[in-house]
This record gives C-alpha cells, structure tokens and sequence, in this order.
C-alpha cells in the first residue's frame, strides 16, 4: 500500500516506519523539520520525508493524493498554549478527515489515549475523545482508533526520561507515584498498527491496548532503574503534592513533561480493563522487564543507532 504517516518522525513513528518500510509498502512522511530526521529515515527503502507544514491546509493535505491509507500518529501531552490540544488533536484530525473523504481514502488508523473521554479530568484526555468523535462521524471511513497505555521503548520519552533525571540527582522525586499503567511495548504496538492496517479485522473499532502488566509508576521507575543498574533513591508523591510540584514546574522555562493537566490524567488508571485488545490481536505480549532488557542491552545493529541517537537529543 501507499501510506501516508503523519508524526512518522516521533518515537512510535519512527518505529512503525521501520517495520511498514522493511515489509514492501510505500511510504510518505510528512514532517515539520525534515533536516532534523532524514537522517534517520531518508535511507529507509521505499521511504519519502517530504517538509509539512500543520499550520498551512494544502502542506498538509497535498501528500494525501494517491494513498491507500493514513496514519495519523500525531499528539502532544501539554499545551505550550492555550489551545493547543484543540488545534493538534482535533482540527488537525478535521483536517485530515476532509482530506481523505475528498480523494476517496478509506482506510484511517488513528492514535488515541485509553481513558479518552468527554467527561474525563483533564483537557488531554477530552481533546482526544472529541478528535475520535471526528473521525467516527465521518461514516465513508474505515477507521481503527488505537488507545494505548503508555508506551516504551528504544528512543522513548518516558523511560529515557527517568534515567535522564537519575542521572542528575542521588534523588528521584516522582509525582503521580501511585498512578496505575500497563505499558505496552513499542514493539507490540508497531504490530498491531501494522496489522490493522493491512487487514479488516478492526475496522470502525475503538482498541484498548495495553502490556502484560499493570504497575504503578513508582513500580515501573524501580524496573528502570535496576535494569539500567542505576542505584538513586526515589521518594514518591502523593496526588495533592504532585499536583503542587508541576504547578512549579509549568513556570520554569523548556520544563514540558510535567503539568497539572497530567496529574489529572493520572487520577484515572491507565489500563485496559476487562478485555485487552492487544492481548486479543497479538497472543504474547512483551513485559516490562523484557523490553527494559532489549532497551539497555549494548546493539550493535544499525537499525537501533539512529533511534538510540534520537533518544539522547
């Protein structure tokens, strides 16, 4: 197929590309910075990172015309402005919506959050929600929805981050210690988009995917650190506290990974429930302790470098 993958430059998407463009389909990425990936991407096979900018209409529809189907893999945790979430989940999905119902694409998978909902605590979480309620409303679309728990892998910005911060201080202060995940392997994840995408098995269905596993995030920081042998002592927030800390931390300049809109995110737990659809899909599902194995263990296999790399800026 040809596939166009928007956010084919981030973390999942880098990997989704790797597995799609190994398997024989043609891909088009339209990214914001194309000297910041080509790097990583250009020598992929069957692979073309074209500039998009999400501001303008036409960047972003214009690599739409001859695809089989799209991706749509972009989405931000806190807003830098208000309105954000709006623009990036919702209009930008409108946008993309418009565009495939006018060139006849029918096939759309889409990356959404567990927990989207209306009514749910935090902006991030309702703008994911109305982006999904977007994509349904246009009855000619074949869509899957796919809503993760968190996601880790090689080039991450969870795991990544927690090391980054060990490495900094003898002590890991953690907000939101309790909150509950079920972390899903990137590698797990990349199948399941893939196999969505080829075949009709989940289409106009909403997937809650998540890992073998539900942990706290203080559990899950604990398996980081002793899978990275990083020996730091981690004191754990309650929710009142957390929600205190990233006050703070939302005035402190180029600080983006904690904001009060996350702590509300966290209040609800991030997992599956009754049925797991990755589990359903997939079978066998990777551990947390196995994918930490697989991220920390020395690779001398090209097709990690640029990934590992991304992970460092």
């Amino acid at each position: 197929m040809r596939i166009v993958i928007f956010g084919g430059g981030g973390f999942i998407g880098r990997h989704l590309t790797a597995s799609l463009a190994t398997a024989g389909h043609e891909l088009v990425l339209p990214v914001r910075d194309r000297e910041k990936v080509k790097n990583d991407l250009i020598l992929l096979p069957n692979t073309d990172v074209i500039a998009c900018n999400p501001a303008n209409i036409q960047s972003v529809l214009q690599p739409l015309d001859g695809a089989d189907a799209v991706v749509n893999l972009v989405g931000i945790l806190n807003e830098r402005q208000r309105g954000d979430f709006e623009r990036t989940h919702c209009e930008f999905v409108r946008i993309l919506i418009n565009g495939c119902i006018d060139r006849r694409i029918y096939r759309f998978v889409h990356l959404s959050a567990l927990n989207a909902a209306a009514a749910a605590p935090s902006a991030y979480l309702r703008s994911k929600a109305k982006a999904e309620q977007i994509i349904k409303e246009a009855s000619s679309i074949r869509h899957v929805i796919v809503r993760p728990s968190v996601v880790f892998g090689e080039g991450d910005q969870f795991i990544n981050l927690f090391v980054r911060l060990a490495r900094l201080t003898p002590i890991v202060v953690l907000p939101c210690a309790t909150a509950n995940m079920q972390p899903l392997a990137v590698t797990d994840l990349v199948q399941i988009l893939a196999r969505v995408l080829k075949s009709g098995e989940a289409d106009n269905k909403t997937l809650s995917v998540g890992g073998p596993e539900i942990l706290t995030l203080a559990d899950i920081v604990r398996h980081t650190f002793a899978a990275a042998d990083i020996k730091r002592s981690l004191i754990g927030l309650n929710p009142a506290s957390s929600y205190l800390v990233a006050a703070i931390a939302e005035y402190i300049p180029k600080v983006n990974f904690l904001s009060r809109d996350n702590c509300l995110s966290a209040k609800i737990p991030s997992v599956c429930g009754s049925v797991n659809d990755a589990q359903e899909l997939l079978g066998t599902l990777t551990t947390l302790d196995a994918g930490l194995a697989a991220m920390f263990a020395p690779h001398t296999d090209a097709a990690y470098s640029g990934l590992r790399e991304h992970s460092r800026r």
